[in-house]
């Protein structure tokens, strides 16, 4: 859920938007960007930690749950992701990531090499 969200505010930023309103279906991720629930997990801290720099670069970000049964376009947006579904948006803007958006190292090995 984090990749998402980062890689929709790398594209608000490259669009040059100064406010975005970030929505997901990820209570975890809201909870813990909105400073409701704690960042234990050292994996998902550096995703925080990576997502609070991007804010920064914005005007004004907002995060939002929404539950996924709330979320039409969300669905369509999954189901186009996997294939399933064509034709259903009249645009769409789509990124390919090729690695994850944080480097995570375990102890002194680099996980991507095991």
């Amino acid at each position: 859920e984090y990749e998402a969200v980062i890689a929709g505010l790398e594209l608000a930023k490259h669009l040059g938007t100064t406010s975005i309103e970030c929505r997901t279906n990820s209570q975890l991720v809201v909870g813990q960007l909105d400073g409701s629930f704690q960042t234990k997990d050292d994996q998902l801290l550096h995703y925080y930690h990576k997502t609070k720099e991007l804010v920064k670069q914005f005007r004004e970000v907002e995060f939002k749950h929404v539950p996924k049964e709330e979320n039409a376009r969300s669905d369509v947006l999954s189901k186009l992701a996997n294939g399933k579904e064509k034709g259903q948006l009249s645009s769409i803007l789509r990124q390919v990531m090729m690695k994850p958006s944080i480097e995570w190292f375990v102890g002194f090995q680099d996980i991507r090499s095991t």
